[in-house]
């Protein structure tokens, strides 16, 4: 058996279809019909939702955000209406119908996080990397509207990584790779942007404001 090329990328689901084939898999996105299965050489291998037994997603060297419990979450509730944002894992909604999605990818994995928001995890100083891609979803657009949405990454306390998203660039999502070594704390914050008019009574409310994170991943 010829050992893994040192170029593949790595592995981060096993797939396992209807005639018993496991397949190891870099990279795995929802389509309309199925699931498209990137393997680690770069194959890409098309399946639909019915020849899908199984997606191990077991931890290892990778482990997704949404399979991490968090330490701590604190929101803010909306200034003009009185639901409570949510931290949505792996699916826009609560029956697991929508899928996350930016730019035209679906992802099978991430969250959706609404503004004035933080969650924060115990990474315990083993990970090395946290990778993500960052974004609005056209869904989430129209909520830009009274004004920006800004992410933004700590680590033991030091922000990291800082990201606005307005309506002129919201549709541009950003792919994030951030070291995380020796890490203990790692805090996600997603907030509204006041606006440095003192007549905008608008700029802070985070109804409709939502910063999606696919794949978002800490790695070994």
């Amino acid at each position: 058996i010829r050992a893994p090329d040192a170029a593949w990328n790595p592995i981060i689901c096993k797939v396992l279809d209807s005639h018993t084939n496991l397949v190891l898999a870099h990279n795995v996105e929802l389509t309309k019909t199925g699931y498209l299965v990137e393997t680690p050489a770069g194959a890409r291998l098309e399946y639909k939702k019915e020849d899908i037994v199984n997606l191990d997603y077991s931890r290892g060297k990778l482990v997704f955000l949404p399979d991490l419990p968090p330490v701590s979450e604190e929101y803010d509730k909306p200034k003009s209406t009185s639901e409570t944002p949510k931290i949505r894992f792996d699916m826009r909604d609560s029956r697991g119908l929508v899928p996350l999605r930016l730019d035209g990818r679906f992802f099978n994995r991430g969250m959706l996080v609404h503004a004035n928001t933080e969650i924060e995890y115990d990474l315990e100083g083993e990970y090395r990397e946290l990778k993500a891609i960052v974004g609005v979803s056209a869904l989430d657009v129209a909520g830009l509207a009274n004004g920006p949405v800004q992410f933004r990454i700590l680590c033991d306390g030091k922000e990291v990584k800082s990201i606005t998203f307005d309506q002129k660039n919201a549709k541009r999502a950003q792919s994030i790779v951030i070291p995380v070594k020796d890490v203990q704390r790692l805090k996600l914050i997603v907030s509204t942007v006041k606006s440095e008019d003192p007549n905008d009574l608008f700029s802070e409310f985070n109804e409709g404001k939502m910063i999606t994170l696919g794949d978002i991943r800490v790695l070994k």
